[in-house]
């Protein structure tokens, strides 16, 4: 988390460069960009919840909300372990949780009532 984007970017050539991999490494650069992705994608996961007021109340809809933010975070992290092991490509580790989310969120949006 110390070094900057491009300074990571460059330390993981060197890396590379002398025969060794280092997933965790390359998982991290791709954190650098995705991780502040996450506010936009759980925005847009409980954007949909908050037009779903109906008979359940408010509360329904940030509980529903909460629990699915839960649930994004949870994959995020379980995602990044795999990546950090090798089990996933570390583009396809950051980023697959959000593009899943954001389809879903996307979906469950389409299906409101206006």
């Amino acid at each position: 988390n110390a070094m900057s984007y491009r300074q990571l970017e460059r330390y993981i050539e060197e890396i590379r460069a002398s025969g060794q991999v280092a997933p965790e490494l390359e998982v991290e650069l791709h954190n650098k960009l995705g991780y502040p992705v996450i506010c936009l994608v759980m925005a847009l996961v409980a954007l949909p919840f908050s037009f779903r007021l109906g008979r359940r109340g408010a509360l329904y809809g940030v509980g529903v909300g909460l629990a699915l933010g839960m649930v994004f975070l949870g994959l995020f992290a379980f995602s990044r372990t795999l990546g950090e092991a090798g089990a996933l490509p570390p583009l396809v580790a950051i980023w697959s949780p959000g593009v899943a989310f954001t389809i879903f969120s996307v979906y469950m949006f389409l299906g409101v009532e206006t």
